[in-house]
This record gives structure tokens, C-alpha cells and sequence, in this order.
């Protein structure tokens, strides 16, 4: 989808189609657009959380006027890692490799293919220790945020 008043749907969807390309050789990975629900994998690279809007944010009339708007938002992303055990130290290695992907992505092209002015993760937190025990392994979950700003013209 394309917006033109607002940047939001061009950098979910460059977030969701270079993170795909940039995870492509990783097996048991789903990247999905939104929290995958009941997908079974031990890697998972969500882009949206699972209670949170996957974007917000606001857009202010920029000093020059009315004919543009500074549009600030940030994408939530939540990485999940589950082994096999009980190591979290593994699957916290798994989760950070999974974050440094998508970093990676960013750091490629801060302006996300042109959708932004800049774009930045932040807001990073670690839930370990989550332990299945029905699945027997432990599960970590990082999330943070990609922090964008872009400049739209009201033409």
C-alpha cells in the first residue's frame, strides 16, 4: 500500500520485504506482517507486537507552513527465539542474531528505501527465562522499537 499523506505503510512494507531477503537463508524463521498468532517455529520476527499498534505516532506542521508535515512514528518489532533445554543463554544468542538482522537492514539504508528522512531502533528490552515447559526449551522475546521520521509534502 502507498499513502500519500502519510509514510507509514511504505516502511512497514520495506521493514517486512528487506528483513524477508536479509533472513532468507535462516530455517525455522517466520517473518510476518503482524504478530503470526499460532505459528509454530523457534525463530519468529514480527513486525508489530502482539498488544500494541505495529506503528504510532503523530505529524506536526513543519515551519514552512502548511504545505508540509513532520510525520514521527515508531514501528514496534518482536523477535521471538525458542530452544530446545534449559540454556537461555542460547536462545538470548538466537534472539540477538535474529535483532542484528534486522538492525542490519536499517543500518543498510537509514531512510528505508526513501520511505523516511531517518530511521533508528530503539526502545530494545529482553523477557527471558521463559520456560515451555510443555515444549520442553526456553523462549526468548525481544522487543524494540525502529523510531521514524519523515517529511511529507501537502501538494
Amino acid at each position: 500500500m502507498t499513502s500519500k499523506y502519510s509514510s507509514i505503510p511504505q516502511v512497514i512494507d520495506y521493514l517486512f520485504a528487506e528483513i524477508q531477503s536479509a533472513a532468507a537463508g535462516l530455517a525455522d524463521t517466520v517473518i510476518s506482517d503482524g504478530y503470526p498468532g499460532t505459528e509454530q517455529t523457534p525463530n519468529i520476527i514480527a513486525i508489530g507486537g502482539t498488544t500494541k499498534p505495529v506503528a504510532d505516532g503523530d505529524a506536526t506542521p513543519v515551519s514552512m507552513g502548511a504545505r508540509f508535515i513532520q510525520e514521527s512514528f515508531e514501528v514496534d518489532l518482536t523477535l521471538s527465539s525458542f530452544v530446545g533445554g534449559t540454556d537461555e543463554k542460547v536462545a538470548r544468542d538466537a534472539a540477538f542474531s535474529l535483532y542484528d538482522i534486522v538492525v542490519g537492514v536499517i543500518a543498510k539504508d537509514f531512510t528505508l528505501g526513501g520511505n523516511c528522512t531517518w530511521a533508528l531502533p530503539s526502545k530494545l528490552a529482553v523477557d527471558g527465562s521463559n520456560f515451555d515447559t510443555a515444549a520442553a526449551g526456553v523462549i526468548v522475546d525481544l522487543t524494540f522499537a525502529i523510531r521514524v521520521s519523515s517529511r511529507i509534502q501537502l501538494v
